[in-house]
């Protein structure tokens, strides 16, 4: 009798009680996919393709995942070096606009808003050329903006040199490998 509750609560810790399930189901941990163009990787591609549903401003990547060694799904055990299913990954695509030429324009002509032109914000654009830029102290905070890169291309795109620590969105029920 102990070793049939032994053999089931051994059978239970290794999964193999469980139904087959598809390997898109599985949780956290138990499966490592590429982060080769996830939202917050340094090194953007154009590999970002729209929603298929046609959402606007929702930007998609695939990313390989492979179930971990030892876990079961889509009918098979994985060894963690085999491709399981393939993942969207909220991508940002990248864009036209060069953050030197952002940070120049604001640094030598932001008191004429010419910075504010140049990324998609002609209203604020008009509002700095007529005020001589806040009576400079609109440009100020544009150069630090900019610098700093909060101050974005209008489109929602980032620039296409990126350059230091920027503000990154955290996903949400990602899993990436630790060394």
């Amino acid at each position: 009798m102990i070793k049939l509750v032994a053999a089931v609560l051994l059978a239970c810790a290794f999964g193999l009680l469980e139904g087959d399930k598809s390997c898109d189901q599985l949780l956290m941990g138990q499966y490592l996919c590429n982060s080769s163009n996830a939202a917050n990787d340094s090194d953007m591609t154009q590999e970002c393709e729209p929603a298929a549903d046609g959402t606007p401003d929702a930007f998609f990547t695939k990313s390989s995942c492979y179930p971990a060694e030892g876990v079961k799904c889509n009918g098979k055990i994985f060894d963690g070096r085999t491709l399981g299913f393939e993942r969207f990954t909220p991508c940002k695509p990248k864009g036209k606009k060069s953050f030197q030429t952002a940070l120049l324009l604001s640094i030598f002509l932001g008191m004429f808003g010419v910075d504010r032109f140049y990324l998609g914000y002609p209203a604020l654009g008009l509002l700095k050329l007529g005020t001589f830029g806040f009576m400079m102290v609109g440009q100020l905070v544009d150069i630090i903006l900019i610098a700093s890169q909060v101050v974005k291309p209008a489109d929602g795109t980032d620039y296409t040199d990126l350059y230091g620590a920027r503000l990154i969105k955290i996903l949400e029920n990602a899993t990436y490998a630790v060394p």
